[in-house]
């Protein structure tokens, strides 16, 4: 195929259905005329010599139309300038009448045959450009979770060290789960309903009892999916340490939605043990606050509310979300 594609041209003005395709087809019929008249003296019975590299080029460079207006235009101007009677569209030899149709079978073969080729040849640089384009999307994806993962492992070395191993792994898997989502879904964004049962996945027995899950069918960018979700892991990792599902009785309502052009997401704990700020900032509320806000241009509220933690992100709606992708309905689980 490599052999094939060192002869394609791609030229704009001269690509199938323009103008400047049709152009070409009528001048190389007209070339191909003018170069036969002169060489009429020293050729003898090779009518359509010249005509055929015409259609040849007309088709390969400007595409089917372009090669079967150049071999009506050749029909035509052999008919009219070579066959006898010249400058007459009328042949008196029924030898010359089976070359015409010959010629014309050719011609249509060779038209045919080239733009089949051609097709070929463009569909297979195509996937060359698609494979290049995912090669580089791949490689700029694979840098950005690396530096995710970095910064992981410094904050957590930083203000963890004593359970440095736990907590980083906690959190590469929760990254994972990120991960899995969006590649499930071909980097197209992740539902938030997907995203919320998959961090919440260790307490999957408590959804419909302790945990509501509520909120419209949603997708997230895949940006926002990423930080959004590591947020949820860090919320519900302290929820099941400290928070309301360390304790018989307390539950956790996650909630989102929009209103107009404004998307708002909500973590509440309640009937849990009695909450308080932390005396310092972890990575963990970097995560929740700094990075959530950030991945979508929205802001972040952390209440610690003595009755449970509350979270709500707010943001603008065209930032977060996949408007392509939305879907009607409700997802409601009590």
């Amino acid at each position: 195929m490599q052999w094939l594609t060192s002869g394609y041209f791609d030229i704009p003005a001269l690509r199938p259905g323009t103008v400047g395709a049709y152009a070409l087809a009528f001048l190389c019929a007209g070339v191909a005329a003018a170069l036969r008249i002169a060489i009429e003296p020293y050729v003898v019975g090779v009518q359509f010599i010249t005509f055929f590299p015409a259609v040849i080029i007309a088709t390969l460079i400007s595409g089917f139309g372009a090669g079967l207006f150049c071999a009506g235009l050749s029909t035509a101007a052999a008919t009219f300038f070579v066959l006898p009677p010249r400058l007459s569209f009328y042949i008196d030899h029924p030898g010359e009448v089976a070359g015409v149709l010959l010629f014309i079978l050719v011609t249509l073969s060779n038209v045919i045959l080239i733009t089949g080729l051609r097709l070929a040849v463009e569909s297979y640089k195509e996937r060359e450009e698609k494979e290049r384009l995912l090669m580089r999307e791949v490689n700029h994806r694979a840098k950005n979770i690396l530096s995710v993962v970095d910064a992981i492992a410094h904050r957590t070395a930083a203000q963890n060290p004593e359970d440095f191993a736990e907590r980083f792994s906690e959190r590469i898997q929760a990254l994972s789960a990120n991960q899995d989502l969006l590649v499930r879904n071909e980097w197209k964004g992740v539902e938030i309903d997907d995203l919320v049962r998959a961090q919440l996945a260790h307490f999957a027995d408590l959804i419909g009892s302790r945990i509501v899950v509520d909120g419209p069918k949603l997708r997230l960018k895949a940006a926002g999916a990423q930080a959004i979700g590591l947020a949820l892991h860090e919320l519900a990792t302290n929820a099941g340490k400290y928070g309301a599902l360390s304790a018989d009785g307390g539950g956790v309502d996650v909630c989102w939605g929009t209103d107009g052009d404004t998307l708002t997401m909500s973590w509440t704990e309640r009937d849990g043990p009695p909450v308080s700020a932390p005396k310092r900032r972890g990575f963990g509320t970097i995560v929740m606050e700094s990075m959530a806000a950030r991945s979508v241009d929205g802001e972040v509220q952390l209440d610690y509310a003595p009755s449970g933690l509350i979270w709500r992100l707010t943001c603008p709606a065209a930032s977060a979300l996949e408007w392509g992708t939305q879907m009607q309905g409700r997802s409601t689980v009590y």
